[in-house]
Protein backbone atom coordinates (compact mmCIF):
# COMPACT_ATOMS: atom_id res chain seq x y z
CA UNK A 1 0.00 0.00 0.00
CA UNK A 2 1.52 3.60 -0.78
CA UNK A 3 2.59 5.80 1.87
CA UNK A 4 -0.15 8.08 3.04
CA UNK A 5 0.13 11.36 1.67
CA UNK A 6 0.25 14.35 3.91
CA UNK A 7 -2.23 17.47 3.30
CA UNK A 8 1.40 18.79 4.66
CA UNK A 9 1.57 22.63 3.47
CA UNK A 10 -1.90 22.38 2.34
CA UNK A 11 -3.17 24.87 4.61
CA UNK A 12 -6.32 26.41 3.73
CA UNK A 13 -5.25 29.89 3.88
CA UNK A 14 -2.57 29.71 1.46
CA UNK A 15 -5.35 27.52 -0.56
CA UNK A 16 -7.70 30.68 0.06
CA UNK A 17 -7.19 32.67 -3.27
CA UNK A 18 -4.24 31.12 -4.74
CA UNK A 19 -6.37 30.92 -8.09
CA UNK A 20 -8.22 33.81 -7.76
CA UNK A 21 -4.50 35.42 -8.55
CA UNK A 22 -4.31 32.92 -11.28
CA UNK A 23 -7.23 33.79 -13.16
CA UNK A 24 -6.10 36.86 -14.17
CA UNK A 25 -3.16 34.68 -16.58
CA UNK A 26 -5.61 33.67 -18.83
CA UNK A 27 -7.62 30.25 -19.39
CA UNK A 28 -5.19 27.17 -19.02
CA UNK A 29 -4.42 25.38 -22.57
CA UNK A 30 -7.18 24.74 -24.67
CA UNK A 31 -7.71 21.42 -26.40
CA UNK A 32 -9.81 19.33 -29.15
CA UNK A 33 -10.42 16.98 -26.19
CA UNK A 34 -13.83 17.50 -24.88
CA UNK A 35 -14.71 16.44 -21.06
CA UNK A 36 -16.26 13.41 -20.75
CA UNK A 37 -19.92 13.14 -20.21
CA UNK A 38 -22.77 10.77 -19.42
CA UNK A 39 -26.00 11.06 -22.46
CA UNK A 40 -29.55 10.35 -22.13
CA UNK A 41 -31.78 10.09 -25.14
CA UNK A 42 -35.23 10.93 -24.17
CA UNK A 43 -38.24 10.27 -26.50
CA UNK A 44 -42.22 10.20 -26.29
CA UNK A 45 -43.78 6.67 -27.11
CA UNK A 46 -47.56 6.41 -27.38
CA UNK A 47 -49.00 4.36 -24.27
CA UNK A 48 -50.06 0.64 -25.57
CA UNK A 49 -54.02 1.14 -23.08
CA UNK A 50 -55.19 5.07 -23.00
CA UNK A 51 -54.34 8.38 -24.61
CA UNK A 52 -51.64 9.43 -22.34
CA UNK A 53 -47.73 10.02 -23.40
CA UNK A 54 -45.14 8.90 -21.87
CA UNK A 55 -41.27 8.91 -22.54
CA UNK A 56 -39.14 6.52 -23.42
CA UNK A 57 -34.86 6.74 -22.11
CA UNK A 58 -32.00 5.56 -23.67
CA UNK A 59 -28.87 5.72 -22.22
CA UNK A 60 -25.42 5.90 -23.27
CA UNK A 61 -22.05 7.02 -21.53
CA UNK A 62 -19.11 8.24 -23.36
CA UNK A 63 -15.41 9.05 -22.59
CA UNK A 64 -14.31 11.94 -24.17
CA UNK A 65 -13.92 11.70 -28.02
CA UNK A 66 -15.85 8.56 -27.81
CA UNK A 67 -19.04 7.88 -29.70
CA UNK A 68 -21.45 5.02 -30.23
CA UNK A 69 -24.55 4.35 -31.35
CA UNK A 70 -27.26 6.28 -29.10
CA UNK A 71 -30.34 3.81 -27.97
CA UNK A 72 -33.59 4.82 -28.94
CA UNK A 73 -32.13 7.46 -31.07
CA UNK A 74 -33.80 5.96 -33.99
CA UNK A 75 -32.13 7.96 -37.26
CA UNK A 76 -33.00 11.67 -35.51
CA UNK A 77 -30.68 14.66 -35.95
CA UNK A 78 -29.58 14.62 -32.36
CA UNK A 79 -28.29 18.38 -33.36
CA UNK A 80 -32.09 19.26 -33.65
CA UNK A 81 -32.98 18.07 -30.68
CA UNK A 82 -33.45 20.48 -27.55
CA UNK A 83 -30.73 19.79 -24.95
CA UNK A 84 -30.11 19.77 -21.32
CA UNK A 85 -26.24 20.13 -19.81
CA UNK A 86 -25.98 19.12 -15.87
CA UNK A 87 -22.80 19.83 -14.19
CA UNK A 88 -22.37 18.24 -10.70
CA UNK A 89 -20.75 19.38 -7.75
CA UNK A 90 -17.49 19.33 -5.55
CA UNK A 91 -16.44 15.50 -5.89
CA UNK A 92 -19.23 14.82 -8.05
CA UNK A 93 -19.61 12.74 -11.40
CA UNK A 94 -21.65 12.59 -14.42
CA UNK A 95 -22.94 8.94 -13.07
CA UNK A 96 -24.24 11.00 -9.60
CA UNK A 97 -27.20 12.17 -11.74
CA UNK A 98 -27.47 9.61 -13.68
CA UNK A 99 -31.11 8.51 -12.36
CA UNK A 100 -32.00 12.17 -12.75
CA UNK A 101 -31.41 12.74 -15.58
CA UNK A 102 -33.15 10.17 -17.28
CA UNK A 103 -36.59 11.17 -14.76
CA UNK A 104 -35.90 14.94 -16.19
CA UNK A 105 -35.36 14.01 -19.71
CA UNK A 106 -38.38 11.91 -19.67
CA UNK A 107 -40.68 14.71 -17.80
CA UNK A 108 -39.72 16.67 -20.87
CA UNK A 109 -40.46 14.73 -23.36
CA UNK A 110 -43.88 13.56 -22.25
CA UNK A 111 -44.78 17.31 -21.41
CA UNK A 112 -43.25 18.65 -25.20
CA UNK A 113 -44.33 15.40 -27.03
CA UNK A 114 -40.91 16.14 -28.45
CA UNK A 115 -37.09 14.19 -28.15
CA UNK A 116 -34.83 15.46 -25.53
CA UNK A 117 -30.99 15.15 -25.10
CA UNK A 118 -29.65 15.16 -21.50
CA UNK A 119 -26.02 15.63 -21.15
CA UNK A 120 -24.10 15.24 -17.78
CA UNK A 121 -20.57 16.36 -18.04
CA UNK A 122 -17.21 14.99 -16.19
CA UNK A 123 -15.71 18.44 -15.04
CA UNK A 124 -12.10 18.42 -14.77
CA UNK A 125 -10.61 16.77 -12.04
CA UNK A 126 -13.62 14.67 -11.36
CA UNK A 127 -14.50 11.29 -13.38
CA UNK A 128 -13.47 10.11 -16.17
CA UNK A 129 -12.63 13.91 -17.04
CA UNK A 130 -9.73 13.27 -14.28
CA UNK A 131 -7.54 10.95 -16.95
CA UNK A 132 -7.61 13.70 -19.58
CA UNK A 133 -4.30 14.98 -19.60
CA UNK A 134 -5.15 17.98 -21.78
CA UNK A 135 -7.08 19.49 -18.87
CA UNK A 136 -4.29 20.92 -17.35
CA UNK A 137 -3.66 23.74 -14.44
CA UNK A 138 -4.70 26.68 -13.29
CA UNK A 139 -8.06 24.72 -11.84
CA UNK A 140 -10.50 27.44 -11.55
CA UNK A 141 -13.86 28.39 -12.27
CA UNK A 142 -12.99 29.92 -14.97
CA UNK A 143 -11.37 27.24 -16.80
CA UNK A 144 -13.50 24.96 -15.88
CA UNK A 145 -16.25 27.12 -17.52
CA UNK A 146 -14.04 27.56 -20.78
CA UNK A 147 -14.20 23.30 -20.89
CA UNK A 148 -17.75 23.82 -21.01
CA UNK A 149 -17.68 26.38 -23.49
CA UNK A 150 -15.18 23.79 -25.83
CA UNK A 151 -17.81 20.87 -24.91
CA UNK A 152 -20.57 22.83 -26.67
CA UNK A 153 -18.30 24.08 -29.19
CA UNK A 154 -16.92 20.89 -30.38
CA UNK A 155 -19.70 17.99 -29.20
CA UNK A 156 -22.68 20.20 -29.71
CA UNK A 157 -21.19 21.61 -33.09
CA UNK A 158 -21.60 25.42 -31.39
CA UNK A 159 -25.69 24.88 -31.00
CA UNK A 160 -26.44 26.75 -27.40
CA UNK A 161 -28.94 23.96 -25.50
CA UNK A 162 -31.37 25.09 -23.95
CA UNK A 163 -30.61 24.80 -20.25
CA UNK A 164 -27.29 24.01 -18.37
CA UNK A 165 -28.14 22.57 -14.30
CA UNK A 166 -25.16 23.15 -12.19
CA UNK A 167 -25.36 22.17 -8.79
CA UNK A 168 -23.37 23.42 -6.21
CA UNK A 169 -19.82 24.49 -7.14
CA UNK A 170 -21.25 23.35 -11.01
CA UNK A 171 -23.47 26.27 -10.15
CA UNK A 172 -20.51 28.45 -10.08
CA UNK A 173 -18.87 27.03 -13.16
CA UNK A 174 -22.43 27.56 -14.92
CA UNK A 175 -21.47 31.31 -13.39
CA UNK A 176 -18.20 31.73 -14.57
CA UNK A 177 -19.59 30.35 -18.00
CA UNK A 178 -22.34 33.03 -17.91
CA UNK A 179 -19.71 35.36 -17.46
CA UNK A 180 -17.49 34.90 -20.29
CA UNK A 181 -20.10 34.59 -23.06
CA UNK A 182 -21.97 37.53 -22.20
CA UNK A 183 -18.82 40.01 -22.21
CA UNK A 184 -19.04 42.85 -24.49
CA UNK A 185 -16.37 41.41 -26.89
CA UNK A 186 -17.37 37.70 -26.62
CA UNK A 187 -18.28 38.08 -30.27
CA UNK A 188 -20.03 34.96 -31.87
CA UNK A 189 -19.44 33.02 -28.44
CA UNK A 190 -22.43 35.04 -26.99
CA UNK A 191 -24.43 32.45 -29.61
CA UNK A 192 -23.34 29.44 -26.79
CA UNK A 193 -25.12 31.04 -23.84
CA UNK A 194 -28.37 28.80 -23.08
CA UNK A 195 -31.71 30.02 -22.95
CA UNK A 196 -31.89 29.57 -19.52
CA UNK A 197 -29.24 28.90 -16.76
CA UNK A 198 -30.29 26.64 -13.86
CA UNK A 199 -28.17 27.34 -10.53
CA UNK A 200 -29.19 24.83 -8.39
CA UNK A 201 -27.83 25.62 -4.13
CA UNK A 202 -24.60 27.67 -5.20
CA UNK A 203 -23.71 30.48 -3.53
CA UNK A 204 -22.68 33.56 -6.29
CA UNK A 205 -20.24 35.21 -4.06
CA UNK A 206 -17.41 34.52 -1.82
CA UNK A 207 -17.85 31.88 0.80
CA UNK A 208 -17.07 33.14 4.17
CA UNK A 209 -14.93 32.61 6.78
CA UNK A 210 -15.99 29.60 8.93
CA UNK A 211 -18.80 28.30 7.05
CA UNK A 212 -16.41 25.25 5.83
CA UNK A 213 -16.87 24.40 9.65
CA UNK A 214 -20.62 24.22 8.84
CA UNK A 215 -20.80 22.17 6.13
CA UNK A 216 -17.59 20.36 6.99
CA UNK A 217 -16.29 20.49 3.14
CA UNK A 218 -12.85 21.03 4.42
CA UNK A 219 -12.80 18.50 6.70
CA UNK A 220 -13.95 16.07 3.52
CA UNK A 221 -10.92 17.53 1.18
CA UNK A 222 -8.26 17.02 4.12
CA UNK A 223 -9.80 13.65 4.60
CA UNK A 224 -9.60 12.37 0.92
CA UNK A 225 -5.89 13.74 0.79
CA UNK A 226 -4.98 11.86 3.65
CA UNK A 227 -6.95 8.37 2.97
CA UNK A 228 -3.78 5.75 1.90
CA UNK A 229 -3.98 4.64 -1.96
CA UNK A 230 -4.51 2.67 -2.70
CA UNK A 231 -7.82 1.65 -1.09
CA UNK A 232 -8.03 -1.88 0.00
CA UNK A 233 -11.69 -1.88 -0.30
CA UNK A 234 -14.71 -0.39 0.09
CA UNK A 235 -15.50 -1.47 3.67
CA UNK A 236 -12.47 -0.41 4.39
CA UNK A 237 -12.49 2.73 3.32
CA UNK A 238 -16.35 2.75 5.87
CA UNK A 239 -14.28 1.87 8.59
CA UNK A 240 -11.92 4.24 8.18
CA UNK A 241 -14.02 7.43 7.40
CA UNK A 242 -16.45 5.89 10.27
CA UNK A 243 -13.09 5.86 13.21
CA UNK A 244 -10.74 8.08 12.32
CA UNK A 245 -12.51 11.00 10.90
CA UNK A 246 -15.89 10.27 12.47
CA UNK A 247 -18.22 11.37 9.54
CA UNK A 248 -21.75 10.12 9.25
CA UNK A 249 -23.22 7.78 6.94
CA UNK A 250 -24.40 10.08 4.76
CA UNK A 251 -21.08 11.58 3.76
CA UNK A 252 -19.18 7.92 4.46
CA UNK A 253 -21.80 7.07 1.19
CA UNK A 254 -21.02 9.99 -0.95
CA UNK A 255 -17.17 9.26 -0.59
CA UNK A 256 -17.98 5.55 -1.51
CA UNK A 257 -19.61 6.43 -4.60
CA UNK A 258 -16.60 8.18 -5.86
CA UNK A 259 -14.41 5.04 -5.69
CA UNK A 260 -13.03 3.00 -9.14
CA UNK A 261 -10.92 0.14 -9.63
CA UNK A 262 -7.30 1.12 -9.18
CA UNK A 263 -5.48 0.50 -12.17
CA UNK A 264 -1.44 0.70 -11.68
CA UNK A 265 0.70 2.40 -14.35
CA UNK A 266 1.25 -0.15 -17.24
CA UNK A 267 -1.54 -2.38 -16.37
CA UNK A 268 -4.59 -3.44 -17.53
CA UNK A 269 -8.09 -2.87 -16.17
CA UNK A 270 -8.56 -3.56 -12.38
CA UNK A 271 -10.86 -5.89 -11.19
CA UNK A 272 -14.27 -5.41 -9.37
CA UNK A 273 -12.85 -7.37 -6.45
CA UNK A 274 -9.38 -5.54 -5.96
CA UNK A 275 -7.93 -2.34 -4.86
CA UNK A 276 -9.96 1.25 -5.04
CA UNK A 277 -8.91 4.94 -5.69
CA UNK A 278 -10.83 8.29 -6.01
CA UNK A 279 -12.78 8.61 -9.26
CA UNK A 280 -11.35 12.32 -8.88
CA UNK A 281 -8.17 14.29 -8.93
CA UNK A 282 -8.06 15.00 -5.31
CA UNK A 283 -5.38 17.52 -5.78
CA UNK A 284 -7.02 19.21 -8.97
CA UNK A 285 -10.32 19.31 -6.67
CA UNK A 286 -8.94 20.83 -3.73
CA UNK A 287 -7.60 23.65 -6.52
CA UNK A 288 -10.71 24.20 -7.24
CA UNK A 289 -12.59 24.01 -3.89
CA UNK A 290 -10.47 26.60 -3.20
CA UNK A 291 -11.15 29.04 -6.67
CA UNK A 292 -14.70 28.28 -5.77
CA UNK A 293 -14.75 29.91 -2.04
CA UNK A 294 -13.05 33.00 -3.92
CA UNK A 295 -14.48 33.55 -6.84
CA UNK A 296 -17.48 36.50 -6.78
CA UNK A 297 -20.60 36.30 -9.68
CA UNK A 298 -22.83 38.69 -7.88
CA UNK A 299 -22.43 40.57 -11.36
CA UNK A 300 -23.90 38.52 -13.80
CA UNK A 301 -27.22 38.00 -11.41
CA UNK A 302 -27.40 41.90 -11.33
CA UNK A 303 -26.70 42.22 -14.92
CA UNK A 304 -27.72 38.21 -16.30
CA UNK A 305 -26.94 37.79 -20.22
CA UNK A 306 -29.91 35.05 -20.33
CA UNK A 307 -32.57 33.64 -18.22
CA UNK A 308 -30.67 32.81 -14.93
CA UNK A 309 -32.93 31.08 -11.54
CA UNK A 310 -31.53 30.65 -8.72
CA UNK A 311 -32.84 27.42 -6.96
CA UNK A 312 -32.62 27.32 -2.98
CA UNK A 313 -32.94 24.36 -0.62
CA UNK A 314 -35.30 25.48 1.91
CA UNK A 315 -33.17 23.57 4.50
CA UNK A 316 -29.71 24.20 2.80
CA UNK A 317 -26.83 24.95 5.24
CA UNK A 318 -25.25 27.00 2.73
CA UNK A 319 -27.20 29.99 2.87
CA UNK A 320 -26.50 32.41 5.98
CA UNK A 321 -28.77 35.03 6.48
CA UNK A 322 -26.16 38.41 5.33
CA UNK A 323 -26.18 36.07 1.97
CA UNK A 324 -29.67 35.73 2.00
CA UNK A 325 -30.28 39.69 3.01
CA UNK A 326 -28.04 40.37 -0.53
CA UNK A 327 -29.81 37.74 -2.16
CA UNK A 328 -33.26 39.27 -1.60
CA UNK A 329 -31.48 42.99 -3.08
CA UNK A 330 -31.08 41.47 -6.77
CA UNK A 331 -33.72 42.96 -9.23
CA UNK A 332 -35.70 39.33 -10.86
CA UNK A 333 -37.90 39.58 -13.83
CA UNK A 334 -35.76 42.08 -15.81
CA UNK A 335 -37.52 40.06 -19.34
CA UNK A 336 -39.86 37.45 -19.73
CA UNK A 337 -37.94 33.99 -19.43
CA UNK A 338 -37.11 31.71 -22.18
CA UNK A 339 -36.62 34.77 -24.53
CA UNK A 340 -33.64 34.06 -26.99
CA UNK A 341 -30.25 34.58 -25.25
CA UNK A 342 -29.15 36.79 -28.56
CA UNK A 343 -31.77 39.11 -27.11
CA UNK A 344 -29.77 42.61 -25.42
CA UNK A 345 -30.26 41.70 -21.57
CA UNK A 346 -31.51 38.47 -19.36
CA UNK A 347 -33.98 37.50 -16.59
CA UNK A 348 -33.18 36.49 -12.71
CA UNK A 349 -35.20 34.43 -10.72
CA UNK A 350 -34.66 32.81 -7.35
CA UNK A 351 -36.45 30.05 -6.52
CA UNK A 352 -37.17 27.79 -3.17
CA UNK A 353 -37.79 23.94 -2.76
CA UNK A 354 -38.79 24.10 1.17
CA UNK A 355 -38.51 20.23 1.78
CA UNK A 356 -34.98 20.28 0.14
CA UNK A 357 -31.23 20.66 1.75
CA UNK A 358 -28.14 21.43 -0.35
CA UNK A 359 -28.71 18.32 -2.50
CA UNK A 360 -31.96 19.80 -3.66
CA UNK A 361 -31.73 16.71 -6.64
CA UNK A 362 -31.69 14.07 -3.78
CA UNK A 363 -34.18 15.57 -1.21
CA UNK A 364 -36.85 16.55 -3.61
CA UNK A 365 -36.40 15.45 -7.07
CA UNK A 366 -39.96 15.70 -7.90
CA UNK A 367 -40.11 19.28 -6.72
CA UNK A 368 -37.00 20.25 -8.34
CA UNK A 369 -38.31 18.18 -12.07
CA UNK A 370 -41.76 20.24 -11.66
CA UNK A 371 -39.85 23.34 -11.25
CA UNK A 372 -38.00 22.72 -14.37
CA UNK A 373 -39.90 20.76 -17.01
CA UNK A 374 -42.48 23.72 -18.02
CA UNK A 375 -39.97 26.33 -18.15
CA UNK A 376 -37.37 24.50 -20.37
CA UNK A 377 -40.16 23.36 -22.11
CA UNK A 378 -41.30 27.04 -22.85
CA UNK A 379 -37.72 27.90 -23.51
CA UNK A 380 -37.75 25.11 -25.96
CA UNK A 381 -40.45 26.25 -28.10
CA UNK A 382 -38.68 29.86 -28.39
CA UNK A 383 -34.95 29.03 -28.38
CA UNK A 384 -32.74 29.52 -31.21
CA UNK A 385 -30.84 27.08 -32.61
Amino acid sequence: MAAVRSWGAWTWSAWRCMQGSMQGSGHAARSMSTLAYEEVISTPRQQAAGGHKQAHSGHHGHQHGQHGVQAHAGAQDQSNMPTVLVLHGLLGSARNWRSVAKRLGDALAATSHTPWRTLALDLRCHGSSARISSLTPPHSMEAAAGDVADFITHKLGGHAPVGILGHSMGGKVLLSLLQQLGRPDAGAQRGLLPAQAWVLDSQPGVVPEGLDDQTGVAQVLRAVHEVPLPIPSRAWLTDHLKTVHKFDNGIIQWLGSSLVPHVPHGHGGGGASGPLTWAFNAQGAAAMYASYKCTDYWGVLHAPPTAVHLVRGGKSDRWPQPILSRLEQVPQGLRKAGDAPSDAGGSFHVHVLPKAGHWLHVDDTEGMVNLLVPRLVEAASKHVR
